[in-house]
């Protein structure tokens, strides 16, 4: 068996033999009085990569490395083909560890043969009894493959030591025979099966170490004649190390500094156990899957390393990981192998991070993890002498963690507090805790407000700080107002360099493009037009407009005019317009060209701008270049399609008459569809110009001969919108019923269905009305109508006497939309026909004999459709979500205006993402908008308002539905007696909380109240001059909106009235109460004739359930 590493104590010092320092017998030697440890480092010392990639000096190394390459590429194919691709990720994340590990394992067969004293001994015994006992355990009760799934997993983990410094073989077996019986027991999700995927591909890199090292004997490499060593100091853990040559040995003066950088480097050999105890909490151990629904922060997670056994109690108790060290009972130091108490909550901690999703791969993380974690998991593997108290490990986890959580809360509190914190104050917590992320944190924020008070050296001096990169994820932002500040100090070339270095080193950065163009301007500035261009390169490349501007401008500095002229006519003519785009016209004309004369270009180039112009929706432009293309080629006439785009491109810019004449001249030769198309916006263009006759006819037309084209549905629904708005409700149901006829299945078959089904049931058609309903709900499950298709059809079948069938679709819209407006509406029927003793049917087919089945396989459908509403899953990306982190820690130190930069980007990549959806909620609403936060919100949960409760956070509840100034709501709704929900769920949809709010018709404040309609309720209160501006007061606003609901509510009678009252004004609703039918009240709301009334009352009412469920409780 290979021999093994382990921690050695020399007193309260702590040193650990690695790749990365060699220690020989002379540090034993060492006085207690001296300051450092020698390390016999040779004059090529053995220096490990530091996680970018192996650097290689020696020429055997190089020789080796390409012999190894080969032999890679087939394993590589073989993995991929025999585990998958995910496998095959595992391998190649995995492989410059297993590097480091063969490097080590080298070094010790070198040792002895040099015969140094390295302490060196065999697993420890107790572990490998406890391993031949496990054996021996299973052997009886028939193996590995007796056990459940999730239990072979665990022992196979928990071959984790011997695997890699013993017998690899035997431990990737391990894992690939649980792999092979979970996926066979079918319990693995597709994320738990990549998961096992990449354990075992790491685990297959570990059989080829040992034959690496016996075979390849892998070579030390480095720098001949000495070197720095880098490592984490005691005061800085990224700091570097200078050693100082003494007596012809390199002295190295922070021992610890070396065992904790050695730590990190040897732990690395665990990343694919840590993978595999991931996918084995998840697969396993289901109550552990909520364990947290927040993001779990490393230093919490150190904390929960060092806490005992009943820590993890609280864990499932849904405990934070807050619990300081400091608090922790004294922790007795044992000895248990991988699996010990003090690697357990690391165990938890990190499958708590998928959990949260946050991490999306281990290797993000893997210095932070690995560092803390490792320490205390070799430990329990390599176990140490113990005097009394805590390891050393442990000592030094608990002291960072206990720091770490420390300077965080006294960070946040000082940013959290009513006025911004001191430089004073910002620089105690850097020299109280200078090796934590919140001494970085507050440097930065020091050194961006010497920049913004124009102090720039100072700034410099503040953000080059090393601990801003190393420690937060904010490292470029560091390098972005660095350089700014080198710029304003005159030292041009400084600021570019770093300005380069932000573009290399985070290519993902929101600031990288502009450091790349603030750079070549900044060369072009000091007439150095080459280096401008060169920056510029890879922007250019990819057809950046703003890049190709600024290096054409360039190009002019060398005099060479003609590559700048073919570069702005390149952004002219061919690239997709922009905002920049107009100054490439610009500078063109400057330069003499004669642009606007088209005919001077290739026909296919100058289209091609028209066409790119088009497809943008720059459609005035688009008609201006279309325009001129005619002029300078008449030929490009004869073309349908340019002759298309003109007229519609005219039709659109306002220049009805033009584009009528325009499209009028599309030939009958045409393409079918560009017909159609032609028709189509002639016929709007009629419309517009109020030419009905030639509108209908053109209409019609296009139906007739072209029935199948999409541009016949829409031109239908076009037509039947123009009855509607006309009051001629027959001729509008011909075109819908047209519409459904022809394009069943078409965008606006939905809406026609739904003005079918209405209006058979108002005139009492109600089998006709439930079928016309039922098939939205069957075949436009996604449709905007479905839920008020299918309340609509239950209230059909109930009235023709289907009281089982509609029971059954009360139940289902129910669990459908619950709280929503429907939901509300069918859980009120539902409890009506219960209490008549109506049970709902059961669908097709019959469960139970007795049981009366619908035999109808539409309405099944419609059934099955309706199926409860589920939060959306995460949609962002790693580098997605590495930009929500950075406007996390950005908004730690209150740089919100930064962190909204990083989050709109976030947005931009991930539309519809939970996370980031929910970070800009949150700063929206700390920024005093809590209308931004609900519309953030809702781009990532289109469907919140049919939510039960459980699917998202209260968190998220409470920013979808904010609360503010509720004593003043409250007070108020009493006076006058009115339900305060009613009053909140009014504010939430008039304003969204929004107390600066104000409409196109001028109505400001909470309760968007127009000036005239204040100053009549104030004046019935004694109140005089009511200017505009007060209306903006919340307390003035809801007590003046609240007194004129209530005058509504009085005068109506009931509060849906009364809502409609305050949304379209008391005489139309007087007027509506005599036009509409008002014995059923969700009829009279569905007839309210205009459509944001209507919507204005659901949405109220179902505001008001969500408040009442979400506080009414508090």
């Amino acid at each position: 068996m290979i021999e093994q590493l382990h921690v050695i104590l020399f007193g309260d010092q702590a040193l650990m033999p690695s790749g990365l320092v060699l220690f020989d017998s002379t540090f034993e030697a060492a006085e207690p009085g001296e300051q450092g440890i020698r390390a016999g480092i040779r004059p090529e010392p053995l220096l490990l990569q530091d996680g970018d990639g192996l650097r290689a000096s020696a020429p055997a190394f190089g020789q080796l490395q390409q012999r190894r390459l080969k032999e890679r590429a087939r394993r590589d194919a073989r993995h991929e083909e025999q585990f998958g691709q995910s496998a095959h990720e595992g391998c190649r994340e995995f492989r410059i560890a297993s590097e480091g590990l063969g490097v080590v394992l080298d070094e010790f067969e070198r040792a002895r043969d040099d015969g140094r004293q390295l302490r060196i001994r065999p697993m420890p015994t107790h572990l490998e009894r406890a391993l031949k006992r496990l054996t021996r355990d299973r052997s009886r009760r028939g193996g590995l493959k007796g056990l459940r799934p999730y239990e072979q997993m665990r022992d196979a983990l928990l071959v984790a030591p011997k695997a890699f410094l013993g017998s690899p073989q035997h431990a990737a077996k391990q894992v690939r025979d649980a792999r092979g019986e979970m996926l066979r027991a079918q319990r693995l999700s597709p994320s738990v099966k990549r998961l096992f995927d990449r354990a075992v591909g790491s685990a297959l890199v570990t059989e080829h170490v040992a034959e690496d090292v016996g075979r390849d004997r892998l070579q030390p490499h480095g720098q001949r004649g000495g070197a720095i060593i880098r490592g984490p100091a005691r005061a800085d853990l990224f700091a570097p190390i200078e050693p100082r040559e003494e007596g012809g040995h390199h002295v190295l003066a922070d021992a610890p500094a070396i065992w904790a950088r050695a730590m990190r480097i040897q732990l690395l050999v665990f990343d694919p156990y840590l993978h595999a105890v991931r996918a084995l909490l998840l697969a396993a151990d289901a109550r552990l899957q909520p364990i947290l629904g927040h993001k779990l922060q490393l230093a919490d997670a150190a904390a929960a390393i060092v806490a005992p056994p009943a820590f993890q109690d609280g864990i499932a108790a849904r405990v934070p990981f807050n619990i300081p060290v400091a608090e922790c009972p004294e922790v007795r130091h044992t000895s248990s192998g991988l699996f010990d108490p003090f690697v357990r909550p690391l165990v938890l901690y990190v499958m708590g991070m998928r959990a949260e999703k946050w991490m999306t791969s281990i290797g993000r993380h893997r210095g932070w993890v690995l560092m803390i974690g490792g320490i205390v998991a070799l430990e329990g593997i390599f176990p140490v002498p113990s005097h009394g108290g805590a390891s050393v490990g442990q000592q030094l986890v608990g002291q960072v963690t206990e720091d770490a959580m420390r300077g965080m809360a006294e960070l946040q509190a000082l940013c959290s507090r009513g006025r911004e914190p001191s430089d004073a104050e910002l620089h105690s917590v850097e020299r109280r805790h200078p090796n934590t992320k919140a001494a970085a944190l507050a440097r930065l924020l020091r050194g961006y407000r010497k920049y913004a008070n124009r102090e720039y050296a100072a700034a410099v001096d503040l953000l080059q700080d090393p601990r801003i990169p190393t420690r937060t994820r904010l490292g470029d932002y560091a390098l972005f107002y660095v350089a700014k500040s080198l710029l304003a100090l005159g030292r041009a070339t400084e600021a570019e360099a770093q300005w380069m270095k932000l573009w290399h080193s985070y290519p993902n950065s929101i600031h990288a493009r502009s450091a790349v163009l603030e750079a070549a301007r900044s060369a072009l500035n000091r007439r150095d037009a080459r280096a401008a261009i060169q920056y510029l390169t890879p922007l250019a490349e990819a057809g950046d407009v703003e890049a190709l501007l600024v290096q054409a401008e360039g190009y002019e500095q060398l005099g060479q005019r003609e590559r700048a002229i073919a570069l702005y006519e390149r952004i002219h003519f061919d690239l997709p317009p922009v905002r920049a785009s107009a100054r490439a016209r610009a500078q063109l004309l400057r330069l003499g060209v004669a642009v606007d004369e088209v005919a001077r270009y290739p026909l296919e180039r100058v289209r091609g701008r028209a066409d790119r112009l088009y497809a943008s929706g720059a459609f005035e432009e688009a008609a201006r270049a279309y325009r001129a293309l005619l002029a300078a080629f008449p030929e490009a006439a004869r073309d349908d399609a340019v002759m298309l785009r003109f007229g519609i491109s005219l039709l659109r810019s306002g220049a009805v008459g033009e584009a009528i004449a325009t499209l009028a001249r599309v030939s009958d030769r045409a393409a079918a569809e560009l017909q159609a198309e032609a028709l189509y916006h002639l016929a709007e263009g009629y419309r517009r110009l109020g030419r009905v006759t030639e509108f209908l006819e053109t209409s019609r037309h296009l139906v007739g001969r072209y029935p199948s084209s999409p541009w016949a549905a829409r031109a239908l629904f076009s037509r039947a919108q123009f009855h509607l708005r006309n009051g001629e409700r027959e001729a509008a149901l011909e075109a819908f019923e047209h519409l459904v006829r022809l394009h069943p299945d078409s965008e606006f078959a939905p809406e026609a269905l739904w003005a079918i089904g209405w209006d058979a049931y108002r005139r009492r058609a109600y089998e006709r009305a439930a079928t016309t309903l039922l098939r939205i709900v069957a075949r436009h499950p996604h449709a905007e109508v479905v839920a008020q298709a299918a309340y609509w059809a239950a209230r059909a079948e109930e009235k023709r006497g289907q009281s089982a069938r509609a029971a059954l679709l009360y139940e289902k819209i129910v669990q459908r939309y619950h709280d929503a407006y429907y939901g509300q509406l069918a859980r009120q029927r539902a409890e009506r026909l219960s209490a008549r003793g109506i049970a709902p049917v059961a669908p097709r087919p019959a469960r139970r004999q007795g049981e009366v089945a619908a035999n109808d396989p539409l309405f099944d459908q419609a059934v099955t459709n309706l199926r409860p509403i589920r939060a959306p899953e995460e949609t962002a990306g790693p580098t997605t979500l590495e930009r929500v982190e950075r406007a996390v820690e950005l908004r730690v130190i209150r740089l919100d205006e930064l962190a909204l930069g990083e989050l709109t980007a976030a947005q931009q990549e991930a539309p519809a993402s939970p996370r980031v959806a929910l970070e800009l909620a949150r700063l929206w609403r700390d920024r005093g908008d809590p209308l931004a936060a609900i519309n953030a919100l809702r781009q990532a949960h289109p469907e919140y308002a049919a939510y039960r409760g459980d699917e998202v956070s209260e968190e998220v509840f409470r920013l979808l539905f904010p609360l503010t100034h509720w004593e003043v709501i409250r007070r108020n709704a009493r006076a006058q007696g009115l339900d305060p929900y009613v009053i909140a769920g009014l504010i939430r949809q008039e304003s969204g909380f929004h107390p600066r709010a104000r409409s196109v018709a001028n109505a400001r404040g909470l309760m968007q109240l127009i000036p005239s309609t204040g100053r009549l309720v104030a004046r019935r209160y004694g109140l005089r001059r009511l200017s505009p501006e007060r209306l903006y007061d919340p307390v003035l606003n809801i007590r003046l909106g609240t007194a004129y609901l209530a005058e509504q509510l009085r005068r109506f009678g009931r509060i849906e009235y009364a809502l409609a009252a305050y949304n379209a004004g008391p005489a139309r609703v007087a007027r509506w109460l005599t036009e509409l039918p008002t014995e059923e009240m969700d009829e009279w709301i569905e007839s309210i004739p205009i459509a944001e009334t209507r919507q204005y009352v659901k949405s109220v009412l179902r505001n008001v359930a969500h408040y009442r469920r979400i506080y009414g409780a508090s």
